[in-house]
């Protein structure tokens, strides 16, 4: 297994952040890493994600949601062909620290065969793809007087 975590503090509610999430077809306005998302955001429904990660082929990923707490927890896990071969298991964390004020945890656990083959240039950008959609999280979030959609 390995891992990517990362994490960004932004000036906005976690109640916004999380709109800003959870509005899927607003993706492609502002979000580098996963340009188009589209399906149900409920627990146990799927989600169709277009990811574009520096460095790698964009590739349309079909996801499972595990977890949909507004405003503090959305996880999906995705499987490249068949279960065990290449999995990741992909959350964000909403943790408010004050008013107008929250620290998001991107993360991602690769489980899987291919994992030993794949980390060595997946996990380097799929990190730089982490940090830009986070970047730009925060960006968009942080606008004062604009809508999340």
């Amino acid at each position: 297994m390995r891992r990517i975590h990362t994490e960004i503090e932004i000036d906005a509610p976690a109640q916004r952040v999380w709109d800003i999430l959870a509005d899927l077809p607003a993706y492609g306005q502002w979000n580098p890493l996963i340009r188009e998302a589209s399906g149900l955001l409920k627990a146990g429904g799927q989600l169709e994600l277009c990811i574009s990660a520096p460095g790698l082929a964009e590739r349309r990923v079909p996801v499972q949601l595990l977890t949909v707490e507004p405003g503090r927890e959305l996880r999906w896990l995705g499987r490249f062909v068949l279960p065990r071969l290449l999995d990741g298991d992909h959350s964000f964390l909403l943790s408010p620290l004050g008013p107008g004020r929250v620290r998001v945890v991107q993360q991602e656990t690769f489980s899987g065969i291919c994992v030993p083959f794949v980390a060595p240039w997946l996990m380097p950008n799929m990190t730089r793809g982490f940090e830009a959609m986070n970047a730009a999280l925060r960006q968009r979030a942080e606008q004062t007087g604009t809508s999340p959609g």
